[in-house]
């Protein structure tokens, strides 16, 4: 095995491990907040909008309203390295809108 090979092998593994890293940092924050089980570690829950038989048809924000009704009024969905909060109960909202400066990307 060729020295560059060996080299270009060796790069691209430690670029997907720093990657599995930022990614599993990214969303370690929020796993405190339920959800739905994520169908891949690094597309987070896009599998779940590409099946077409659970949610062909509907509108998405049905889709985050029956997950609400399944694992409470904060849910987390993950896209990607991103973390999305859906907040449904008017309470909830209320909380968040009032201590607005607790609540941002750090």
């Amino acid at each position: 095995m060729s020295p560059g090979l060996l080299l270009l092998g060796s790069a691209v593994l430690l670029a997907f491990g720093l990657c599995c890293t930022f990614v599993h940092r990214a969303r370690s924050r929020y796993e405190h907040i339920p959800g739905p089980p994520r169908p891949s570690f690094l597309l987070g829950h896009l599998p779940y909008f590409w099946k077409k038989d659970e949610v062909c048809g509907r509108v998405l924000q049905d889709v985050f309203l029956d997950w609400a009704k399944k694992y409470g009024p904060v849910v987390r969905v993950n896209v990607f390295h991103k973390t999305s909060v859906i907040v449904t109960s008017p309470e909830s909202v209320k909380y968040v809108v009032k201590n607005h400066a607790h609540f941002h990307d750090a």
